[in-house]
């Protein structure tokens, strides 16, 4: 069932597929008369924001962590580069 919504949700009818989703999966769970199928589209989408907001949390304030090789061995790039040459001679 939620992988049909989720192709229907993808289809781009409208902006953003706000809607069509929602229907389609009202739809689909009638089908097996159940009840709530835009709500459950909805906890999705807001799922979705908490978990890629977190993401990009830790993208922002995650940056100082990262190892810069070169800036951290000034000489580590010049010496890759005269071996390069040497070699070459």
């Amino acid at each position: 069932m939620a992988p049909v919504g989720q192709l229907v949700n993808s289809l781009p009818l409208i902006p953003g597929g706000i809607g069509v989703g929602e229907t389609a999966f009202n739809a689909l769970f009638s089908l097996t008369e159940m009840t709530g199928g835009a709500d459950a589209l909805l906890c999705l989408r807001i799922w979705s924001l908490l978990v890629g907001a977190l993401g990009l949390l830790d993208y922002i304030f995650g940056m100082d962590r990262i190892v810069h090789w070169q800036r951290d061995h000034p000489g580590a790039g010049q010496l890759a580069s005269s071996k390069a040459t040497s070699s070459n001679k």
